[in-house]
């Protein structure tokens, strides 16, 4: 039972990664499936047997869509198929049932082999009566028809299939009006009574109650009661839950084993004593379920078992469950042929996502209206944002143009032999895609309007060379003209200078204030400089390290995490303190082409990193040695929830956009435009603000006292942006008080800001002291959760807590003083708080690196600036040891052995608890291979 757990958690998987494109899996086996229907040779078992695996491959979907929409009461289940969808899909299941095996006899080899298509319709029906839609009547009249013929040979059906197509769906079709039986107090206080979790709540621990339920519902069943129906989905679900929960786990923990090269036991349970007690919890409920079945006084039909057992993983390999109708007509056979079917399943997944084409917005596949777009433009002050109106080689000649797009520039220089693999967007699949909601990390296939654009390498060479404005071309010595100033001479000399100096683009502080840390541009590298003076009140303390393609760097106190890029894979690597190389890694399950700019921080005490990348929020725990993935309960799918909600009770009136334009604004407006995180001065929360494109921030703490980590309040605190708010971010920083329970958030949107989120009541209180002028562009938190806040006005103003919990303000303005003008814009300054009374501050400007120390103290206000041009020139003309990025995993003791994953569906390699110290692998030319 365990590998069967495994394999299917290896799916799951893959198809949870997709998110929007599951809907889309589906029609590409759906549209597969037929075609081969049409040349199928009845006579050829060969040809039977790759006819059935498809219709495997469809109850795995169907069995993970069933866990997504277990124990909810809402009809929008985020990442849920559409329900068109599924209903053309159990449609279709049908009608193989009887293509596959026609004729008026059934040979006795094929009745398991159809026993399990039926197994696939019920799993099927069963998620279509979970979705709470009614369906209308040609739907029903469909299905009807095609339970009436296959109940038309009753002989030739067996008694688990005469149940479910002749009493069991045509009951639950007549009573499908409004679900009330899905929807009313009896299912509902059913769940309750069982402690059946939600996918949004974690799959496990499962803690299930069953009690004298199981007893109530059969009797329930056996008298055919009017509720007979609901008691029985109940004791289907809660089957389902036991086996889904084991499968989940798996998914968690080793299903795919680059994520858990550093298993490690949970805080205070090690995995084996998890998955130990889902196991038992498991085979308790079906002990009790079946034996109360068996039992004198509670003897129901005996299809009826036979059917609960259908979602029962591997039911017929376990000899617990009693067959009261006889030995299964399920072989060995079959067993193997499933498992071979879901593991072509897992390589056909893996094949597919490589051939996936990206797609970039464009005028004519991501429309913004003309009216909208002097609201995206106005207050966004951002300077490289073009507007595209008209596009000839997007549009037919006869058409007009009616629609717009804002293309930011490059982020990355564009050289002559490539372009920027920057995706911001994507095409879930070949085929068109869907409308439907995204699961919990979700990825909207369509862009929001205004979004987060996708950049683009060059529309045209005039477009090109001038948007290239990070990356200019060196110039060469200036040639003197005639009508040129001494002046325009001196500035190209200037340029020249900057540009031969080392400059970094990207720099961050520790979460300490204790360490700068300087990547990108032409280092090579990271470097970490100390921010603290010497004897001599100079700061020369720093350290470089040769790391190639780093994305973001994260650091607490003394250490410092990485996250980098080696051709198609993403690594997390752990510094400490000097030593040169990682002491710690863990390969990333993150797309490539899908990467976009993300959002990471550590905590004060170096225990916990938080990422936000593609639009999902993980978190990992730093031991010695160790990183290891901590479960988290996203509210993703409910923010889109309250968005679609909210949406619906402010739709525009009819006809105010096109049909095509309504579909996109509905499914653009729960996108994420991005996300902030933080965790608080104890390093035992993680505050989570997330932007969508409902013009919406919803903000959710977590606390990290146990596992799965759960938010401390069951409604994330939500509050609206300003309306002119473009969807292209603006949040600078989100912070938490654990004194105050108290969240706040800053944005360079308008003066309305930094918010204060009160966790301890239900009310929201703005900030409106006049000295915090206009934007924020930084702030900073320190120990005891005073804050530091640079505002666009060219200002700083220290913001503390009084004992009452509000706040008060006092501005900086000698601490502000001298700081260029250009200095007070998001991303070109960071702020620091070491301690309560000292703060520091960052920027570049030309060629200079300028480090600032102020005291902030009751009564006094003094600074001193710190050039650290030499510094970094010192450090990067060092030489240090380069690490070299592999994506091989090295097993311990045996260094020529390389671990490769042939299939993702094979069992999970076993690896040590602990990792081994890089330093141990073999060297390669003095580089350090991780």
């Amino acid at each position: 039972m365990a590998q069967s757990h495994s394999l299917l958690g290896c799916l799951w998987f893959e198809l949870e990664e997709e998110g929007d494109g599951t809907a889309n899996i589906l029609r590409e086996i759906l549209g597969q499936h037929t075609i081969e229907l049409l040349t199928l040779d009845h006579s050829s078992p060969a040809d039977v047997q790759h006819a059935l695996r498809p219709v495997y491959w469809i109850k795995a979907l169907f069995d993970l869509q069933r866990a997504y929409a277990q124990a909810t009461a809402f009809p929008n289940i985020p990442g849920i198929l559409p329900f068109d969808l599924i209903c053309a899909t159990v449609l279709h299941l049908l009608n193989v049932h009887v293509r596959i095996f026609p004729g008026p006899r059934l040979k006795p080899e094929h009745s398991g082999q159809r026993l399990l298509i039926t197994h696939a319709i019920l799993s099927g029906f069963r998620l279509l009566t979970l979705l709470n839609e009614r369906l209308d009547f040609q739907r029903v009249q469909h299905l009807q028809k095609a339970l009436q013929q296959i109940s038309s040979q009753p002989e030739n059906l067996s008694g688990i299939e005469q149940f479910i197509f002749t009493t069991l769906m045509p009951s639950a079709l007549a009573v499908q009006p409004n679900s009330e039986v899905q929807s009313g107090t009896a299912y509902s206080l059913n769940l309750r009574q069982l402690g059946l979790p939600t996918f949004a709540e974690g799959l496990y621990p499962l803690c299930l109650r069953p009690g004298r339920l199981i007893e109530t519902a059969f009797t329930h069943i056996r008298e055919r009661g009017r509720l007979w129906l609901t008691w029985y989905w109940t004791l289907f679900d809660a089957i389902w839950a036991s086996e889904a929960a084991l499968i989940q786990y798996d998914v968690d923990n080793g299903a795919k084993s680059q994520e858990v090269e550093l298993a490690v036991p949970t805080r205070g349970t090690s995995p084996g004593d998890v998955r130990l007690q889902l196991r038992n919890g498991r085979r308790n409920l079906l002990s009790a379920i079946f034996n109360s079945a068996c039992s004198a006084e509670f003897v129901p039909d005996s299809c009826i078992l036979e059917s609960l057992k259908a979602t029962v993983v591997e039911w017929w390999l376990d000899s617990s469950l009693d067959s009261p109708s006889g030995p299964s007509i399920i072989s060995e056979k079959h067993a193997l042929d499933i498992r071979f079917s879901l593991d072509t399943f897992g390589t056909w997944l893996r094949d597919r996502a490589r051939h996936v084409a990206p797609t970039v917005t464009c005028v004519k596949c991501s429309p913004s209206p003309f009216r909208q777009v002097p609201i995206a433009i106005h207050g966004s002050e951002r300077s490289n944002s073009i507007f595209f109106h008209k596009n000839p080689l997007a549009l037919p000649s006869h058409e007009n143009q009616d629609t717009s797009n804002d293309i930011e520039r490059l982020d990355t220089p564009v050289s002559s032999d490539g372009v920027s693999t920057t995706m911001t967007t994507r095409s879930a699949s070949f085929s068109s895609s869907t409308t439907g909601p995204p699961r919990r990390p979700s990825r909207p296939v369509t862009p929001p309007i205004s979004s987060r654009l996708t950049p683009i390498a060059s529309v045209n060479s005039h477009f090109s060379s001038s948007t290239g404005e990070e990356s200019p071309p060196v110039p060469t010595s200036p040639k003197v003209k005639l009508g040129t100033t001494i002046r325009q001479v001196l500035k190209s000399a200037k340029e020249r200078k900057c540009l031969e100096s080392c400059r970094p683009s990207n720099f961050c502080f520790s979460a300490s204030g204790l360490h700068l840390y300087l990547w990108g541009g032409n280092i090579s590298g990271f470097m970490r400089i100390s921010t603290s003076p010497n004897s001599s009140d100079e700061i020369e303390d720093g350290k470089k390290w040769e790391l190639p393609a780093i994305k973001c760097i994260a650091a607490g106190t003394e250490r410092c995490v990485v996250l980098a890029s080696h051709q198609d894979k993403f690594k997390l690597l752990l510094f400490n303190a000097d030593k040169p190389r990682p002491e710690a890694q863990i390969s990333l399950d993150l797309a490539f082409k899908h990467y976009t700019d993300c959002c990471m921080v550590m905590s004060r005490d170096d225990k916990y990193v938080a990422l936000a990348v593609n639009d999902s929020v993980r978190l990992y725990q730093m031991t010695i040695g160790q990183i290891r993935r901590v479960r988290l309960h996203e509210q993703l799918h409910l923010y889109q929830h309250l968005a679609k909600e909210r949406r619906l009770l402010q739709s525009p009136a009819p006809g105010a956009l096109s049909s095509r334009d309504a579909a996109r604004e509905a499914q653009s407006q729960s996108a994420v435009v991005e996300q902030k995180l933080s965790f608080s001065p104890s390093g035992d929360r993680l505050v989570v603000a997330t932007h969508l494109a409902d013009h919406y921030v919803y903000v959710d703490v977590y606390k990290l006292d146990g596992e799965p980590c759960s938010p401390i309040s069951s409604q994330p605190k939500c509050f609206p942006m300003p309306p002119f708010t473009a969807s292209d971010g603006g949040l600078t920083n989100v912070f938490y008080s654990d004194a105050h329970q108290i969240a706040l958030i800053c944005a360079y949107i308008a003066k309305e800001y930094p918010n204060l989120l009160y966790f301890t009541g239900s009310w929201r209180d703005i900030v409106t002291d006049e000295g915090f002028g206009s934007k924020i562009v930084q702030a900073a938190q320190a120990s005891d959760s005073s804050f530091l806040v640079a505002s666009g006005l060219s200002e700083m103003t220290h913001l503390k807590f009084n004992e009452s919990g509000t706040t008060e303000s006092r501005r900086l303005k000698k601490c502000a003083s001298k700081l260029p003008s250009g200095v007070f814009k998001p991303g070109n300054l960071i702020l620091a708080l070491p301690h309560p009374q000292t703060a520091i501050a960052f920027w570049t400007k030309d060629s200079k690196l300028v480090l600032r120390r102020m005291d902030i103290g009751q009564d006094t206000e003094a600074y001193t600036d710190y050039e650290l041009r030499s510094l970094v020139d010192r450090l990067q003309s060092e030489d240090c040891e380069a690490i070299v990025l592999s994506t091989s995993v090295t097993r311990p003791g045996k260094d020529s052995t390389v671990l490769h994953r042939e299939s993702l569906l094979q069992p999970p390699v076993e690896l040590p608890g602990s990792l081994r110290p890089i330093s141990e692998l073999s060297p390669n030319g003095g580089h350090a291979v991780i």
